[in-house]
């Protein structure tokens, strides 16, 4: 499995979109600022035939320094999940 990285992606969207790699790789940025902003709003983003993306509210809690085995307090904070659509579920099952 290869790791693709942003640059990646707008190097091979750009001849499939007729754009420059600099169109394609700001509508790359744009895209994902739009994501960040509604996700961090608390907005969920269906991403029809390839899934939902959601925040979770993790609580404050107590927990383990693996340094130092101390306790302490881990502050609450806001995680985003990722749920496949089940067509994307299929096509990783073919492969």
């Amino acid at each position: 499995m290869n790791t693709k990285t942003r640059i990646d992606l707008a190097k091979s969207l750009a001849p499939k979109l007729s754009l420059t790699y600099q169109e394609s790789e700001r509508f790359i940025k744009e895209f994902l600022g739009e994501l960040r902003e509604n996700l961090t709003s608390g907005n969920k983003i269906k991403l029809k035939g390839f899934g939902t993306f959601y925040p979770v509210q993790k609580p404050q809690r107590l927990a383990r320094d693996p340094n130092t085995g101390e306790m302490i307090q881990k502050q609450a904070y806001i995680t985003v999940r990722f749920r496949p659509s089940s067509k994307l579920k299929k096509l990783k099952e073919e492969q």
